[in-house]
């Protein structure tokens, strides 16, 4: 199962404040927060009042030794 949320960053630059999709391999805690999908057996969490392209998210999978992980991305930006 995965969980996307939006994580943004304290600190803000010149153009605003950072913002990411984070992903977690573990259900949400306040699953009220976030619409789940079923996708070929996977749980997705994702968290409500996301703006995306195209309104979807697309995962990636990393296998670089100490780096292995999921990132996502599809954040609309502007």
């Amino acid at each position: 199962m995965l969980t996307v949320w939006l994580f943004e960053s304290a600190i803000s630059c010149c153009v605003g404040n950072t913002q990411e999709l984070q992903v977690y391999l573990k259900e949400p805690s306040n699953q009220a927060r976030y619409v789940k999908h079923d996708y070929e057996g996977i749980k997705v969490f994702v968290e409500k009042g996301l703006t995306l392209k195209n309104n979807q998210i697309d995962f990636r999978f990393s296998n670089i030794p100490f780096l292995k992980g999921i990132t996502a991305t599809g954040l609309r930006r502007f």
